[in-house]
């Protein structure tokens, strides 16, 4: 005779609609511009790509915001 599967609590496992926390110290967006926006394309080191997320999100805003940001403090 075959051994019985234990039956899985999915409780804890699939997302319950109206039961997520709010950011700490979530911002609202700020508009970028009303100038049309294209795409920049180009590689960077896979550390540097790392280190520059990190920083958007400790910053709470996007990565393009970051970007003119340290753009325009030059």
């Amino acid at each position: 005779m075959a051994k019985s599967q234990p039956s899985m609590d999915s409780s804890t496992i699939f997302a319950t609609k109206g039961a997520g926390s709010a950011v700490a110290e979530s911002r609202p967006r700020e508009p970028i511009s009303e100038e049309k926006l294209v795409d920049l394309n180009f590689k960077v080191p896979d550390g540097f790509r790392r280190r520059f997320k990190i920083r958007a999100a400790e910053e709470g805003i996007t990565g393009v915001e970051l970007l003119r940001r340290m753009f325009d403090a030059n």
